[in-house]
C-alpha cells in the first residue's frame, strides 16, 4: 500500500510538472526530540533535536528527472572536471557516497551513460582545455568551476555559451536562478549553479557561542532562524545582551564579511541578466543599511579593544557571543565551547534570507568545442534534477559529521545553503578589475571607512568596462 501511495504522488507530480502547476506541498513536520550521544566537548551534553529531513524532496526529485526527455546515448561515458569531487564522486566521501551513488545511477539508467570525474585544478584546467581546443580534441564533458575563476575561462575563450546547449532550460526550479543572472550577459550565459553541487561551505554565516548565549537568554536562535525571524535588529538585541559582561556582542573578520553583511541587506553589485548588458546595481545610499550594521559590530570590537584582524581569535576564546565570516572558515572561531550556526540575518522577517556566494563556490559551465552538446545538457540538467533538496541535506549533514557541534546547526545550514546569492561582480572582478574597483573594493571603503571620494569615478569606469566587456 505504501508503495502504491508513493507511485500515485509521484505520478501527479509529474503530470502537475507537464501542465506547469507543480505547486508546493505543505510546511514540514517538526522531528521529535531524540537522545544522542553526549558531546565529549565541554561544557555538557545537551538534548539535541535531529536534522530534519523532508521526505517529499525525493519524490519531487524523481518526478524532476522522469519528466525530462528520454533518449539512449548508447552506455557513453560522460565525464566531469573538477578540482573538488565531494558531491559527484561516490567515493570521495563515505558520508555522502550512498546519496551520489544513488543519485548518479539514476542518471546513468535515464540515459544509458556512466558518469566519472576526474579532479583538476583550475589553472591545468584552463591550459590543458586550451591545447586540447587548438589539436581539436575531447577534453570533458562538463566543468565544474569555482565561479570566482569564470571569467578567467571566458576570457581565455574555453567556455560554451549554455543557451546553445539543446533541451537546455535554465529556469526549472533545481538551478539557482541568481546564478543564471549573475553569469549571463548579452545573449551568453557562462556557466550555471544548481541542486548537484551545494555551495554550503563557501556562503556566509553567523557563528555564536551557544554556552554564553544560554547564559544570557533562554531565547531559541534555532528556533528563531526556522521561523524566519532572526532580522538584524534581532542580531542586534541578543548582541546587547553582552553589555556589562566581559564579552562583546558581535564581531567581524576582515573584508569579506563585509560583503556578507551587503548582500544579506538585499544588495547586489552588478545587475545583470539573459538579453543585458550589466551595470553596477547600487546608488550610494544603497549601503546605509550595510553600513550601520557593520560599523555597530566594529563598535563592539573597537569599544572592547579588539582590532578587526584579530576578532576570530577573541570569538575563539569566548570574548564574543556572535562572529560573521564564512563556513569554510569556521574551524578558526572553534573554541572550548559549544559553537553554533546560524544565517546572515535579513532586513525584516516577510525578507529572504541572502548569503552571498564565495569565489570558491562551484558552478557549472561546460567547454567550448563539445561535440554532443545534446548528451551534455541532459545529463546536466538530469544531475540537478535527480538532487533536488537531496544533496542540500546531504551537505548539511555532511557539515554536522565533520564540522559542526549539532544536528539543528545542521538545519541551519540547509536554510544557509538555498539562500545562495550569485554575483557578477565575484566572477569575472579577477579579469576586470575596474568591475572589482568599483564594486566589492568602493563598498567595503565606503562601509568601513566612509570614503565616498572615488564613488562617482570608480562607479564610472566600472560601468564603462561592463559595457566594453560585454556590451
Amino acid at each position: 500500500m505504501k508503495h502504491a501511495l508513493k507511485y500515485i504522488l509521484c505520478f501527479a507530480l509529474i503530470l502537475a510538472l507537464n501542465v506547469g502547476v507543480l505547486c508546493s506541498c505543505g510546511e514540514k513536520a517538526l522531528p521529535a526530540e531524540t537522545e544522542t550521544e553526549a558531546q565529549t566537548s565541554a561544557p555538557a551534553p545537551e538534548k539535541i533535536v535531529l536534522h530534519s529531513k523532508d521526505p517529499d524532496n525525493a519524490v519531487y526529485a524523481e518526478a524532476y528527472l522522469s519528466v525530462l526527455p528520454d533518449r539512449d546515448f548508447g552506455g557513453a561515458t560522460f565525464f566531469i572536471t573538477t578540482p573538488d569531487t565531494l558531491f559527484i564522486d561516490p567515493d570521495a566521501a563515505k558520508f555522502v557516497s550512498q546519496s551520489v551513488t544513488e543519485r548518479n545511477k539514476a542518471v546513468e539508467a535515464k540515459y544509458h551513460v556512466s558518469v566519472r570525474s576526474q579532479t583538476a585544478e583550475s589553472t591545468a584546467i584552463v591550459s590543458e582545455m586550451k591545447a586540447s581546443l587548438a589539436a581539436g580534441m575531447y577534453y570533458s564533458d562538463l566543468l565544474l568551476t569555482p565561479l570566482g575563476d569564470v571569467g578567467t575561462y571566458a576570457a581565455e575563450g574555453i567556455l560554451m555559451n549554455l543557451r546553445s546547449l539543446p533541451l537546455f532550460d535554465p529556469d526549472k526550479p533545481y538551478f539557482n536562478a541568481s546564478s543564471v543572472n549573475a553569469l549571463s550577459a548579452g545573449y551568453f550565459t557562462y556557466g550555471i549553479a544548481g541542486e548537484a553541487t551545494p555551495a554550503s561551505a563557501s556562503l556566509p554565516a553567523v557563528f555564536y557561542n551557544k554556552d554564553m548565549m544560554r547564559s544570557l537568554t533562554d531565547a531559541d536562535g534555532y528556533a528563531e532562524a526556522k521561523d524566519g525571524k532572526f532580522t538584524w535588529d534581532r542580531f542586534f538585541e541578543l548582541a546587547a545582551l553582552t553589555d556589562g559582561t566581559e564579552a562583546v556582542g558581535a564581531v567581524c573578520e576582515g573584508s569579506t564579511a563585509t560583503d556578507a553583511i551587503f548582500v544579506s541587506a538585499g544588495q547586489k553589485y552588478v545587475s545583470s541578466g539573459v538579453g543585458r548588458t550589466p551595470f553596477i546595481a547600487f546608488e550610494s545610499y544603497s549601503m546605509n543599511d550595510s553600513a550601520s550594521f557593520a560599523r555597530r559590530m566594529f563598535a563592539y570590537g573597537e569599544n572592547g579593544n579588539v582590532p578587526r584582524e584579530s576578532a576570530g581569535e577573541t570569538f575563539r576564546y569566548g570574548g564574543a557571543l556572535m562572529a560573521v565570516s564564512y563556513m569554510r572558515l569556521i574551524d578558526n572561531f572553534r573554541g572550548n565551547f559549544t559553537l553554533g550556526v546560524l544565517p546572515m540575518p535579513k532586513m525584516s522577517e516577510d525578507d529572504s534570507y541572502r548569503s552571498l556566494a564565495g569565489a570558491k563556490a562551484l558552478v557549472m559551465t561546460v567547454p567550448a568545442g563539445t561535440t554532443d552538446s545534446e548528451k551534455t545538457s541532459l545529463v546536466m540538467s538530469a544531475l540537478n534534477a535527480s538532487s533536488y533538496g537531496i544533496m542540500t541535506e546531504v551537505a548539511s549533514d555532511y557539515m554536522h559529521v565533520t564540522t559542526l557541534s549539532d544536528s539543528r546547526s545542521a538545519d541551519m545550514v540547509e536554510i544557509i545553503t538555498k539562500s545562495a546569492f550569485y554575483d557578477m561582480s565575484t566572477a569575472f572582478g579577477g579579469v576586470l578589475p575596474l568591475v572589482k574597483t568599483g564594486t566589492a573594493d568602493l563598498v567595503r571603503r565606503v562601509i568601513e571607512a566612509g570614503d565616498f571620494s572615488t564613488y562617482e569615478t570608480d562607479v564610472a569606469y566600472a560601468n564603462e568596462s561592463l559595457a566594453g566587456y560585454f556590451g
